[in-house]
């Protein structure tokens, strides 16, 4: 796994880049996910009260609607790269690398 973060210069948006080795098959479970987002793009939306309220821990949950982190944590769950208890409306981009990092590391000991 490799992280690294975006520079970091005045008035720019600051991000985080994760690399994670995966299966094909969770590839393609990923993939399909984004895919059928894609297609129905016009049923999505943006799950601002959602980011909101995960900020203070609390989840809610739109359907068809995600904030950033919060559709990267469903992708990973819908693939069972995290489990399927946690809840992707509760999920920071601060807890992305701390939701994945135990599967990575359990997958490069095999």
């Amino acid at each position: 796994m490799i992280l690294s973060s975006l520079p970091k210069n005045k008035g720019r948006i600051y991000g985080t880049v994760y690399r994670i080795k995966v299966t094909e098959l969770v590839y393609q479970k990923i993939k399909k996910f984004i895919y059928r987002v894609k297609v129905n793009q016009k049923k999505y939306k943006y799950n601002l009260m959602g980011l909101i309220l995960a900020m203070i821990h609390i989840p809610f949950k739109i359907k068809n609607a995600f904030f950033c982190s919060q559709f990267v944590a469903e992708a990973l769950r819908v693939s069972k790269m995290i489990p399927a208890t946690v809840s992707s409306s509760k999920v920071l981009p601060n807890k992305i690398y701390d939701l994945i990092k135990a599967k990575a590391y359990a997958k490069r000991m095999y």
